[in-house]
């Protein structure tokens, strides 16, 4: 916080009573010309370093975005530059900052397109395969069937072959789409809705390869081609607990 306006949005975010209370505040700052970016920055930076990630910060985001129509494009500006600081990011800011985007792009503050910087095959840091992870796995907690297959459409092509490949990687054996698993709180049960949108998602990254998603398994957690473990497979399951 390193100017008198960085100071005064970041005293504002963390005194208000509540995000309305907080969007206000920031109004009757009167912010010219490009000061206005800097709410959407300081916000950034007060979800990641948070404990615990506070839903403050999706409806703050949300509001803002409201208000402001151009702090989509800043939204998406700060979470590339974010994106190239996962070499040095803690697992517990990636997976705040994951929410916050996850929350936008349900939200529909940000479009599916903010992957596009993203070469999903190359993902080597920790804290960006933790990032994806909780990202796609909050999707599917809280969309449904129709929404998963609106977002999931609106990939652009050359996108779509690295996020497979992300999931394969990492998302089919995490928890919630093994049978049997803890799901999304369901007792141990499973969650089936969860598996069926990842399937879901699965077939829309496929519809533009010849193999289509059968490669992929999905609803027991195994590993279709030859069932490799996750250091054969060059990845590894991430779950809730790691980061907590």
């Amino acid at each position: 916080m390193n100017t008198p306006t960085r100071r005064s949005i970041f005293y504002i975010i963390m005194s208000s009573s509540d995000y309305i209370d907080c969007s206000n505040k920031l109004t009757r700052m009167n912010l010219r010309g490009k000061e206005p970016r800097e709410i959407v920055r300081v916000l950034a930076t007060c979800c990641g370093s948070e404990g615990k990630y506070n839903e403050y910060y999706s409806h703050l985001a949300g509001r803002i975005i409201e208000e402001d129509e151009g702090a989509k494009f800043t939204f998406q500006l700060t979470f590339w530059d974010m994106f190239k600081q996962f070499g040095e990011m803690e697992l517990r800011k990636a997976s705040n900052l994951a929410r916050l985007l996850s929350s936008l792009v349900i939200g529909r503050g940000v479009g599916m397109n903010v992957l596009k910087v993203v070469a999903f095959e190359e993902i080597e840091e920790e804290a960006s395969a933790v990032f994806f992870t909780v990202f796609f796995k909050s999707l599917f907690d809280e969309v449904g069937e129709l929404e998963v297959e609106a977002l999931f459409s609106d990939l652009r092509e050359d996108l779509r072959e690295g996020v497979r490949l992300f999931f394969d990687r990492y998302l089919k054996n995490c928890d919630s789409n093994k049978k049997g698993g803890k799901g999304n709180g369901n007792g141990g049960r499973g969650n089936k809705d969860w598996r069926r949108k990842f399937k879901k998602a699965v077939k829309i990254l496929g519809k533009h390869r010849e193999r289509g998603a059968d490669e992929l398994s999905v609803g027991d957690g195994g590993v279709a081609r030859g069932d490799e473990d996750e250091e054969e497979n060059g990845g590894r399951a991430y779950n809730d607990d790691d980061w907590d």
